[in-house]
């Protein structure tokens, strides 16, 4: 009898906004990080570049945690400017047991539908 297919477990927020914030650390490394948010409440966030330790999954409050190299930030500002209906993703390796933590499998930022109206 063949095995039962494994589905992958996928967390998705929307979003409606968003706010940008860019620095340089001390070190000169670049941060930058992208907020988002469905209303006023924050569903979660992008950072981008070496002065983070990046992790990606999902964190208190159920907000989702991206982290990108800064050589993704324009291809991502694009997404966000040009497309509509859009969210976060984290997807989730399946057919783990549950002692053991959910790793990651992909992660990003989705668009559905037609573009953006300008």
């Amino acid at each position: 009898m063949p095995e039962p297919e494994l589905r992958i477990e996928r967390v998705k927020k929307p979003f409606d906004n968003y706010r940008i914030e860019y620095g340089i650390t001390p070190e000169n490394k670049d941060q930058t990080r992208i907020e988002f948010f469905s209303g006023k409440v924050k569903v979660g966030h992008a950072l981008f570049g070496d002065g983070f330790v990046g992790v990606t999954g999902v964190g208190p409050a159920d907000e989702i945690q991206l982290w990108f190299p800064t050589t993704q930030f324009a291809s991502i500002l694009s997404l966000l400017e040009t497309q509509a209906k859009l969210s976060l993703f984290v997807d989730f390796d399946p057919g783990r047991p549950p002692e053991i933590p959910r790793q990651v499998h992909c992660a990003g930022i989705a668009a559905r539908g037609r573009r953006k109206k300008r």
